[in-house]
């Protein structure tokens, strides 16, 4: 049901089998993109841009996935990858009572004290959002916090986008030597590794102690202490 709801919305904006490429596609698939496309009354622009509007109609998985297509032009085309780095990324946040509560399972009864004044949000994207935080002593703290239930809205969209790898590779000959079940495999992996937060927390102490060697950039360290699993301060 979820690569069905996918297939028809990128089908009503003519981003799966667009028109453009339609000479160059095999009679089944001319067929199937035209059954996607009945009653469509979005198919301006090129193919990546089309696609880009689709994909945020959709969830937050699907819009990483996009983001993650525009970094590689040797598959998409580089018309195609222009158009998708247009994605947006922000959208709406969730409430601040579910980032307490979120607080409140990771860190327990040290919360309080970790988090005593979580700000407003000051930057909402696909798979997490940022508060801004002041504490007692008069630093400044950035909390980066994962979306509720985000783990298991990019496996079940994992799920179906490894389905869709499978069928392209079955029905679409030539498309198999673009290997799309290895494609996805890598994309599902790269998208699990940005539900760590920890990771980006090490890459960014790593990335620190790089630049402060010439000291042209200033990296803001990171709170251990108030960073975990789902959480980076």
């Amino acid at each position: 049901m979820r690569l069905m709801r996918a297939a028809w919305t990128l089908g009503r904006y003519d981003a799966i089998l667009p028109r453009e490429y339609y000479e160059l596609l095999p009679m089944p698939a001319r067929v199937v993109g035209r059954v996607l496309r009945l009653g469509s009354r979005h198919i301006s622009g090129d193919p990546g841009v089309r696609m880009a509007t689709a994909l945020e109609k959709l969830s937050p998985a699907w819009i990483k996935f996009g983001q993650l297509l525009a970094t590689r032009p040797d598959i998409v085309g580089d018309k195609a990858a222009e158009g998708l780095s247009r994605l947006k990324d922000r959208l709406e946040p969730f409430s601040h009572s579910i980032a307490l509560h979120s607080l409140d399972a990771a860190f327990g009864e040290k919360r309080a004290a970790l988090f005593p004044d979580l700000g407003p949000v000051i930057a909402a994207a696909s798979v997490a959002q940022v508060h801004q935080m002041t504490l007692p002593d008069g630093r400044k703290m950035a909390v980066k916090l994962l979306r509720p239930g985000i783990e298991k809205e990019i496996a079940a969209e994992g799920k179906a986008m490894a389905l869709a790898a499978r069928l392209i590779q079955v029905l679409v000959p030539a498309a198999r030597r673009l290997e799309p079940v290895a494609f996805v495999a890598t994309i599902r992996t790269a998208l699990e590794k940005e539900l760590d937060l920890r990771r980006e927390a090490g890459a960014g102490d790593a990335f620190g102690e790089i630049v402060a060697a010439d000291g042209y950039l200033k990296v803001p360290s990171i709170d251990w202490e108030r960073t975990a699993l789902r959480f980076l301060t």
